[in-house]
């Protein structure tokens, strides 16, 4: 059980390596077949297709991201990963044009892992949070 648990910690972090280094293909070939990729917010899971489509868009608004991985569990055939992103927002994302504006959003990351592959992914990303950082939503507590 430990090799799996250290193999599966491995392929998580070698994910985000990936990820983080632009290697789209390379990071493709980590997924299965099935593989489906659950977003807070997506009515729907993604496929192989449409998850790389979602990374190109993100990638695309803000160039520079990168992930930052904070902490990993491991049990069984499940991994979690907390971490946070670090990105300017440098392009059009999500109708929002550029505004130069430097983010850092949490995000947690569940992946299941089969035969060696990411078979299905539960992503969450605080949205609110970026939104309010690139200025598309306004800041405000009310106390």
């Amino acid at each position: 059980m430990q090799t799996l648990i250290i193999g599966n910690k491995s392929l998580a972090s070698h994910f985000f390596e990936l990820l983080n280094n632009r290697s789209f293909l390379e990071m493709e070939n980590l997924w299965s077949q099935n593989h489906k990729f659950y977003f807070s917010g997506n009515a729907i899971p993604l496929n192989n297709k449409e998850h790389l489509e979602f990374i190109n868009k993100f990638f695309l608004g803000f160039p520079d991201f990168k992930f930052i991985i904070q902490d990993e569990i491991s049990e069984g055939d499940r991994i979690v990963l907390k971490g946070k992103i670090q990105a300017t927002h440098q392009a059009n994302y999500q109708g929002i044009k550029a505004t130069g504006r430097k983010i850092e959003i949490n995000w947690v990351d569940v992946a299941e892992i089969l035969g060696g592959k990411i078979n299905n992914e539960w992503f969450l990303m605080d949205s609110l949070s970026l939104m309010h950082q690139i200025g598309a939503i306004p800041y405000q507590i009310n106390v």
